[in-house]
């Protein structure tokens, strides 16, 4: 996929030097390897356009990522999944094969600041209007195609890539401290924040205005939820057929659809993305799968399952610890900031397997757990909210009381029982993060104290509140669907997916976040999304007789990579001691010494995963900032 950056400089009787786009223009790339730059100098800024995948020669100029013209300058990184009816739709305007810039630029001409509501697909676009002296930014619905902006003295700056506006001149690069507590409370920087002061990231469904009246930042699209009882034979068929045509479309959007394959978990989103890719193409799809030694971990035999049904030309990689301790320096260098998802590992190396089977383009299954109700912590969400329907005179007048001050000869069961009310009792949605290390320990022993003093430690739940309060509807469920789908999959997954397929050489598309399928599930009950303590309940009745019974009826696994087991072996315990313990890390004034030591203790002790994924996400924190500050 394309990258963009450029700038506008609010001091128009200074203009602006070549030197500085061309530095910006060169942190684009995250690889090395064919590619083209487009650069356009404006009267008062410049923009760039990084291609790394090259058109096919035949098509060269109709999936040019920029536009030149007297009254607009376009640059985009888009897939326009709706091109074709954009197409028809500005007929007399555009050419037949116009490509997505040019697209965009007329829909501007025709709509203005609305343009972006005719959008369907993974785009960031940046236009700037000559006539208006007004620069247009834009990121689609989910922030696919992520997009940076830093507004300071001299003016505003954008890029794909935050490395990008860093080469800009008088962009700082402070680190945010604010940012690095909410890294290691969410393992990612959510959105708005970066870890640089300042430097913000467009929230997915918004553009963004600036002109001499100042900026101005506007939704333009959400999902929506109708808490409207419906029929579950009214929603879950048409779920099948939403999907089929998301996977036909982007397939063959850009008429390379031989060397299209489709990542395959053993999930129900990937499974199904991967027999219905079969049917459109007419032939068996190309499907990549990751294994582990550790059995707990291992889902290929559910992959082989869906490979045999579909008879797939499959290829599968068994990740290793030593793989994961080569590919930490490169892991580290390929994000802009901190990023402690460790299943990015995983990701890499199955795109990567792709890349070496001549497949240009996967197809992921992410966003469909988020829609349709697919985590097992939805499932425990409801179980906690059983205990709610019971009498409230019951539970605090006779219940609660006796649990938690009479003595009881099973304490086992007891500790149980009290953990359950206390988590039962706790508010959303700070139920839905009580999981959370920060919320078991005392943070005065985890940080010093004056990386306290300089954060506010409220501030992410205070986050995760914004967004399940902002949403419309009386569903509990759809509330924590929407969160995840803010922070979960736009701040985490698709960052993890999107950069690891770049790094390895392929692009990615997600159908699951198909327009038309997105606001589909919207109208889906919360009752049909999980129903009875059975997750994405709708969904697998809509994939009953396609689907394998074997996936269908599967527990919900996580594409997770026994990270916390390998730290507790060499090569990985021995880097992460020496990485976390070392004066370099220590030195930055974060972490307490006293509760690094007490947490490698904690691990070797505890045979769960629990402290050793936080030590992951303490490690990539520090690789990070070896790599980049």
């Amino acid at each position: 996929m394309n990258a963009i950056c450029g700038f506008v400089l609010r001091d128009r009787r200074h203009p602006p030097t070549p030197t500085a786009l061309r530095r910006m223009a060169e942190a684009l790339p995250l690889r090395a390897g064919a590619g083209a730059l487009h650069t356009h100098e404006l009267a008062f800024g410049g923009f760039a356009c990084y291609e790394p995948f090259p058109a096919l020669a035949s098509n060269a100029d109709a999936r040019r990522g920029s536009v030149r013209e007297p009254d607009l300058t376009v640059v985009c990184a888009a897939e326009l999944y709706n091109s074709s009816a954009l197409r028809r739709q500005l007929h007399d305007v555009l050419p037949a094969e116009a490509g997505e810039a040019a697209i965009i630029a007329a829909l501007y001409r025709r709509y203005g600041l609305d343009c972006v509501k005719h959008l369907h697909g993974a785009f960031s676009f940046a236009l700037w209007d000559t006539q208006a002296e007004r620069l247009l930014l834009a990121t689609d619905a989910f922030g696919i195609q992520p997009l940076h902006y830093y507004c300071g003295d001299q003016g505003l700056v954008f890029g794909s890539r935050i490395k990008a506006i860093l080469e800009a001149p008088a962009t700082p690069r402070r680190i945010d401290l604010q940012a690095v507590f909410h890294y290691v409370y969410f393992s990612c920087v959510p959105t708005p924040h970066t870890i640089y002061e300042g430097i913000k990231k467009m929230p997915p469904g918004h553009y963004l205005s600036f002109s001499a009246a100042g900026l101005r930042l506007e939704q333009y699209w959400d999902i929506s939820y109708a808490d409207d009882p419906r029929r579950l034979a009214d929603c879950a068929p048409v779920i099948s057929e939403y999907l089929a045509d998301a996977v036909r479309v982007q397939a063959t959007y850009d008429g390379q659809a031989d060397r299209v394959g489709a990542f395959l978990s053993g999930g129900t989103d990937s499974s199904a993305i991967s027999g219905l890719l079969g049917e459109v193409l007419h032939r068996p799809a190309k499907t990549f799968s990751i294994g582990f030694a550790e059995e707990d971990f291992n889902e290929i035999a559910y992959a082989r399952i869906v490979a045999r049904r579909f008879r797939t030309e499959h290829h599968e990689y068994f990740v290793t610890p030593e793989d994961t301790a080569a590919f930490l320096p490169q892991l580290a260098r390929a994000y802009d900031e901190p990023f402690g998802n460790s299943s990015a590992v995983a990701t890499y190396y199955c795109a990567k397997l792709a890349r070496e089977h001549d497949v240009t383009t996967l197809l992921a299954g992410d966003g469909g757990d988020e829609l349709f109700g697919g985590n097992t912590r939805y499932v425990t969400n409801e179980v906690f909210e059983a205990y709610h329907t019971l009498p409230r005179w019951f539970r605090e007048r006779w219940f609660e009381p006796s649990l938690f001050r009479l003595p009881v000869p099973n304490r086992w069961i007891v500790d149980k029982a009290r953990k359950y009310v206390r988590r039962a009792n706790l508010p959303q949605p700070r139920r839905f993060f009580s999981y959370n290390l920060m919320h078991v320990i005392d943070l005065r022993t985890m940080f010093t104290d004056a990386f306290l003093d300089a954060v506010c430690t409220d501030a992410p739940l205070t986050l995760a509140a914004e967004h399940y309060r902002r949403v419309e509807t009386a569903s509990m469920l759809h509330r924590l669907l929407y969160l995840d789908l803010k922070i979960a999959i736009t701040d985490n997954d698709l960052r993890k997916v999107t950069r690891m397929c770049e790094l390895a050489g392929v692009r990615v598309r997600y159908p699951m976040l198909d327009h038309d399928l997105v606001e589909h599930s919207g109208r889906i009950p919360a009752d049909l999304k999980v129903r009875r303590f059975r997750e994405r309940y709708a969904f697998k009745q809509g994939f009953k007789g396609f689907l394998p019974g074997e996936t269908l009826a599967k527990k919900k696994h996580g594409f997770g990579v026994p990270v916390s087991r390998w730290l507790r072996r060499a090569p990985l315990r021995e880097l992460a001691e020496d990485t976390l313990l070392g004066s370099t890390a220590l030195g930055r004034g974060y972490l307490n010494r006293r509760f690094i030591e007490q947490l490698f203790a904690l691990h070797r002790e505890d045979r769960t995963n629990f402290y050793g994924d936080s030590l992951w996400v303490l490690l990539m924190l520090e690789l990070w900032h070896q790599s980049h500050v």
